[in-house]
């Protein structure tokens, strides 16, 4: 028998729901004020006003610019690793993965830079001017390496990658080299992503 929660359980869920949806509204506004102007130049009250809310309700939710530059970060690079790491489970997701960050690494490059968001050599600056937003940074990336690491022993025991690395020096290495092919992006660095795909498959094959 299903019984509707109670009157005061009705209440806690609708006042959390109210928050959750100022947070996304407080995140989301940094991140387009962020975008126009950079990480440091908008004023607290400019976010605030783009939300809609008052400086009061900011500080319900962050403690601060550097909390608030953190969690924009997290928000937006968890979006980008969720996206590009394929986690079926199964022994191709890391040649799924691989092939994820070409394709959304080409879409990057298509469109205007007005609509790529906080650009990652800003993270870089943030993570330099306060140690608090580079271990969010370094939280994050730890995050995705294991995942890489999980789909590299998967694909070697399936025999599809080659065991002449450990599951996490192979994690590493392409973690690496994707942060190298975002650094190249920033500069307008010439590369042939498509064949950048072919050869790190290669590399990675188990018949290399």
């Amino acid at each position: 028998m299903n019984r509707r929660p109670s009157y005061a359980r009705r209440v806690a869920q609708r006042r959390d729901a109210a928050k959750q949806k100022t947070r996304r509204a407080l995140l989301e506004a940094a991140r387009q004020v962020f975008t126009e102007q950079g990480l440091w130049e908008p004023s607290l009250d400019a976010i605030c006003q783009r939300a809609g809310f008052t400086r009061g309700a900011f500080y319900v939710h962050f403690r601060s610019r550097e909390d608030l530059v953190g969690a924009v970060m997290e928000q937006s690079l968890r979006q980008v690793v969720d996206g590009v790491i394929a986690t079926e489970g199964g022994e191709e997701d890391l040649e799924a993965t691989i092939g994820r960050y070409v394709a959304v690494s080409s879409l990057l490059r298509e469109e205007p830079l007005r609509h790529r968001g906080v650009r990652f050599h800003q993270l870089l600056e943030a993570c330099h001017r306060t140690p608090g937003t580079g271990r969010f940074l370094a939280e994050i990336l730890q995050d995705a390496t294991r995942r890489l690491a999980r789909a590299a022993a998967a694909a070697q025991a399936a025999g599809r990658a080659s065991r002449d690395l450990e599951p996490d020096d192979l994690a590493s290495v392409l973690l690496l080299m994707a942060l190298g092919v975002i650094v190249a992006e920033e500069v307008d660095l010439p590369i042939d992503l498509e064949a950048t795909h072919k050869a790190v498959l290669r590399l990675i094959s188990a018949d290399g």
